[in-house]
């Protein structure tokens, strides 16, 4: 079952193409994707001070994600304040415009407004027929998560959820107003059908990412143009400080330390980078889910 089908029985929001938020500021155009706690949408900004502000992503949390922020197991409003004060030095680091909680039948969710980004690296990955990218995109993308992550743990910042779905192209393709604005007109939302919510009938709305113009197959010198942004802090905890959750990344990702409960740090991060860099460019996870809970620690006390 796909996770648009499935969100109608769980404490998504109920959200919907033309639906208004924040006293009728931001207007919903269509879903561009859903996670497990949280669901992404592209919206219209009627109070925009500048052109390349009017079209922007919000992600809108879950009422349980929304009562983790609340209770302080989540810190991501707070990170994510603290990254959008770097300013025009932050390197292939999302940003956060605006944040504010809507209330749904289901309770209260929280709103994050960020940029407007394209499809994942891992979409990417996964349209090759090996599952895998060559040296030169792998090297690119690497090279820009690394510079994200220096500057996250020059901050103490630790994001404990690297994988290849947090790691979104800029949307230079449709970066123009009526660019994107002729794009839309052209690829209208979409719905998978509907479900009903004390009384009343939703859409169950398709996720429509805007698309990029790069494939597996872009030559190195395009391969140069594109910028990847490291996103979602949802589970991003202070190195030094007592985690907040003990829920850190995909299990085949976890470092050995996240298992032994011990040095909690950036290296946990660090990590992260050498499975995925297996997964760019081997096109599989260098760790595999069927190893069990240990079997990151195993494999590597094994070669001791």
């Amino acid at each position: 079952m796909s996770t648009a089908i499935a969100s109608q029985a769980s404490d998504h929001f109920p959200a919907y193409p033309n639906l208004t938020l924040k006293d009728q500021r931001y207007t919903i155009l269509r879903k561009l994707g859903e996670g497990v706690s949280a669901t992404t949408w592209l919206v219209r900004d009627s109070q925009s001070s500048q052109p390349y502000e009017t079209y922007l992503a919000t992600k809108i949390l879950t009422v349980e994600a929304t009562q983790m922020h609340e209770t302080g197991v989540s810190r991501e409003l707070e990170f994510l304040k603290e990254l959008t004060d770097i300013g025009s030095d932050r390197e292939s680091l999302t940003m956060m415009f605006d944040h504010f909680v809507e209330r749904s039948p289901r309770g209260l969710h929280l709103c994050i407004v960020q940029p407007l980004y394209s499809t994942s690296v891992s979409g990417l990955r996964r349209s090759s027929p090996t599952k895998s990218l060559p040296l030169h995109m792998t090297r690119n993308i690497l090279s820009m998560l690394v510079e994200a992550l220096e500057q996250l743990h020059d901050r103490l910042i630790v994001h404990t959820d690297l994988k290849l779905s947090n790691l979104l192209f800029g949307n230079f393709l449709y970066s123009d107003n009526k660019a994107l604005e002729a794009y839309l007109e052209t690829h209208p939302p979409e719905t998978l059908g509907d479900f009903e919510l004390e009384g009343k009938r939703y859409p169950i709305v398709k996720e429509q990412p805007i698309p990029h113009q790069y494939t597996w197959e872009t030559s190195a010198f395009e391969a140069e143009k594109f910028i990847v942004y490291l996103i979602d802090f949802g589970h991003a905890q202070r190195a030094g400080e007592q985690p907040t959750t003990n829920c850190f990344g995909a299990l085949p990702l976890r470092a050995p330390e996240i298992i032994l409960h011990s040095d909690f740090g950036p290296g946990i991060d660090i990590w992260a980078v050498g499975c995925l860099t297996s997964e760019l460019l081997v096109g599989r996870w260098l760790f595999q889910p069927e190893e069990g809970k240990h079997g990151p620690l195993k494999t590597t006390t094994s070669l001791r």
